[in-house]
This record gives structure tokens, C-alpha cells and sequence, in this order.
């Protein structure tokens, strides 16, 4: 018997048992959209036969989420090292950094996906997982949202949704889902199937199931990143507009930091397993604590400089770094946006502009400045500023110059 033929055959009047598919017997039962393998975690959460389980309470409210010195390793990789946050209750938080930064290992171990090895992970006040045990994923009262949305092609958009509510009868779950499908904007397409959406309705369909259930706290593991540019700003507005008015917790993983900063109202950047800097988004963009997250946040004027009595001096001029040692090698980063042209003048630093490119709503011109190794990046309002080829005279403004010590 195929993987998805016991996939079919575990359906009920009342709800659906998922018979977990061996990975080698995924093929067939694969969601639409995923990869070959199975999805993650797909081969550990099952939904039991709503008829014989132990029947969980769905939370009534949004609850909080606690983190507390939480490590998970692999071997003599340590994936998550000693991290610690609190999410309250109603909280929309944003998990980011680069690949291989631990972020979506935290998330699983959140989840139940992957155990934890040091630390506490509470859900509402509630203890969910220690080094000596932990509850199930399936009862701690979470939902989850993939990238590559795990709907199973084999049933309708509305069966989608009510797959994951256990508990109820068949015309309850219909009424359950049939709701959240109306708050996600896709009630009319209840019958269709999965290839018959688009992407962002796939990815909206994943949100009505997350939420049907009424987690306290919804996970969401890069959920845009399959989704093209225009179709990525319509489901990400929508799915922040579904999480407000739902009122739900939720935790959002993502190597984007324009998801982040339209999403979150706080941010927690994590580099080699550990959180290097958390706030919100106009703090960590404005204020970065190291040149990795300035480096995240926005684009950069990198400039190699080296410390000189309380100033960090490059080619393109000295610029103030109180707590730089003479001799101290450093990097200045500079806005594009923050440098403008000034009247040349004795002192002035000077440049020649080599290209410019329309990009809409500013231009970005590109300054050869004598001593760097790269042209300066400036953008500016379309039209304005010397022609191509001039010679100019620029400065930068104070509140976009950043100074770190070289790595």
C-alpha cells in the first residue's frame, strides 16, 4: 500500500489520523510544493483519530512563551548556544540571521521537533521541555507554518484546514474552518485543490490551518520565501493583518530582514547559535552593536580605517571614534543615503561621479574617491546632483556613520 493511499484510508467522518509515511515512502504523500524529503518534523507530529485521543484543550487566548538558557547540539556542533528571551502573550517576534545561524533549529526545538539539551522552554507558564523530558509537540498548544506550505494535494483547500482540528465533530470542524478561511480571504475557494491556487493562496491556505486550532503560540519557519517579490508584500501584509486581529503569539523565522522589520515589534538576531542583539527594528537598523548586524539590517560604504587621536581616519576623510585606539584598526560604515554633496572648499573630500542608475524613487550614483578600492555608493533624489563625470565635493552626515573595530 502506498504512502498515500494510507494517507486516504486513515480519513474518518469525524476528522483525519495522519499515518505518518517513512521517509523513503514519502514520495507519493509528499505536500504540494515541498521537497522530496519530508517536510520538517512532518515525519514526528501525527494528528490522532479524533475519536479515541486524549483531547487537548485548544487555548482560548493567546499565552507567552519563555525561553531560558536553551542549547541544542549535534555531536560537537553546538546549533543553539545558552539563548534566553520571553515573547508575551499577543507578541509578534522575529527570529533572524544568516543560514546557519541556529534560528530554525530554535524554532524546532520550540516546536518539540528536536529536544533541547540545557535550558527551560515554557508555553502560557507552563513548562513544555527540560534536558529531562518534555511534552509532546502535539500538546503544547502551537501551530506552525513551512516555507513550503505541507498542503496535501490529495485533499481540498477546506479538508486542508480541517485536517489539524482534533476534537471537534465533522459539521464543527466544516464551521472552524470555513471561518478561518474566511479570515485569510479564501471562503470561495473551500472546495479547490491545492494545485489549483496560487502561491500566496497556498501560503494563506497554511495560515487558516495554523490558526484554525487557536494556538497560544504559532511558529512560522521562512513562510514567504518561496513566494515571488509582489505576491511576498500582499501575503506578508495579509498574514500580519490575520495575527493582529487574531490576537495570536507568534514567532517568525526568516533570513529577510524586510520581513522582519514589517512584522515584528521585536527583533533577535542570533549569529553562531547565540542572540548578539535583540530591540526593535529601528534600534537594531540605527544602533547595531557589531559590524555583522549593521551588515544585516542595510547596505553599507565599508571604509578600512585606523584609529588617530579619538578618530577613525580613511581615505575619504576622519571621522569621530572616541573609543578607538591609536593605531587601531577599524571599519567605517557609511550610509549611501547619508552622504550629499557640498561646494568644494579647502578640506573638502573629493570625488568623481562614474555612473548613476535610475532606481524609481531615488538614484544610485556611484563616486570614485582616491584611495579606496571602490567607488562610494550615494543615493539620491532622481535627477538631482552633478551630472556623470563631475568632479564633486562630498560629506556624510553624523547620524550615518558607524564605527566598529575590524574583525
Amino acid at each position: 500500500m502506498s504512502a498515500l493511499t494510507r494517507i486516504k484510508s486513515a480519513a474518518t467522518e469525524d476528522g483525519y489520523a495522519f499515518v505518518a509515511p517513512k521517509r523513503a515512502e514519502w514520495q507519493m504523500g509528499t505536500p504540494l510544493g515541498a521537497a522530496r524529503s519530508s517536510p520538517p518534523g512532518m515525519d514526528q507530529v501525527y494528528r490522532p483519530d479524533s475519536r479515541t485521543a486524549e483531547r487537548e484543550p485548544s487555548p482560548s487566548a493567546a499565552l507567552s512563551l519563555d525561553v531560558e538558557g536553551v542549547s541544542r547540539r549535534y555531536g560537537g556542533l553546538t546549533a543553539v548556544d545558552d539563548v534566553s528571551f520571553t515573547v508575551a502573550a499577543g507578541e509578534i517576534v522575529a527570529l533572524v540571521g544568516h543560514s546557519g545561524s541556529g534560528k530554525s533549529t530554535l524554532l524546532r526545538v520550540i516546536a518539540g521537533l528536536d529536544p533541547l539539551d540545557t535550558g527551560r522552554i515554557a508555553i502560557g507558564g507552563r513548562t513544555v521541555a527540560t534536558p529531562e523530558g518534555s511534552v509532546p509537540p502535539e500538546k503544547r498548544g502551537v501551530g506552525m507554518m513551512f516555507q513550503d506550505y505541507a498542503l496535501f494535494p490529495h485533499l481540498t483547500v477546506l479538508r486542508n484546514v480541517t485536517f489539524g482540528l482534533r476534537g471537534l465533530s465533522g459539521g464543527e470542524a466544516r464551521a472552524v474552518a470555513l471561518k478561518a478561511l474566511e479570515r485569510v480571504g479564501l471562503a470561495e475557494r473551500a472546495e479547490a485543490y491545492p494545485h489549483m491556487l496560487s502561491g500566496g493562496e497556498q501560503q494563506r491556505v497554511a495560515l487558516a490551518r495554523a490558526l484554525a486550532p487557536r494556538p497560544g503560540v504559532l511558529l512560522m519557519d521562512e513562510p514567504f520565501s518561496n513566494l515571488d517579490r509582489r505576491t511576498r508584500l500582499v501575503v506578508r501584509e495579509d498574514t500580519f493583518a490575520v495575527l493582529r486581529e487574531s490576537g495570536t503569539t507568534a514567532i517568525l523565522v526568516t533570513h529577510d530582514q524586510d520581513d522582519a522589520m514589517r512584522m515584528a515589534e521585536r527583533i533577535l538576531m542570533m549569529q553562531g547559535g547565540r542572540v548578539v542583539q535583540s530591540g526593535s527594528a529601528e534600534a537594531l537598523c540605527r544602533q547595531p552593536k557589531t559590524l555583522q548586524v549593521a551588515r544585516f539590517f542595510a547596505e553599507w560604504n565599508e571604509l578600512p580605517a585606523v584609529g588617530l587621536k579619538g578618530k577613525a581616519a580613511t581615505a575619504a576623510g576622519d571621522f569621530p571614534a572616541p573609543g578607538l585606539r591609536d593605531g587601531q584598526t577599524a571599519v567605517v560604515c557609511i550610509r549611501p543615503s547619508g552622504i550629499h554633496f557640498v561646494p568644494a572648499a579647502k578640506g573638502a573630500t573629493g570625488g568623481r561621479i562614474v555612473s548613476r542608475h535610475f532606481l524609481g524613487e531615488t538614484e544610485m550614483l556611484h563616486v570614485v574617491v582616491q584611495g579606496l578600492a571602490h567607488p562610494l555608493r550615494v543615493v539620491a533624489p532622481p535627477g538631482a546632483g552633478p551630472a556623470t563625470g563631475s568632479t564633486i565635493a562630498f560629506a556624510a552626515d553624523p547620524a550615518d556613520v558607524l564605527v566598529f573595530p575590524a574583525d
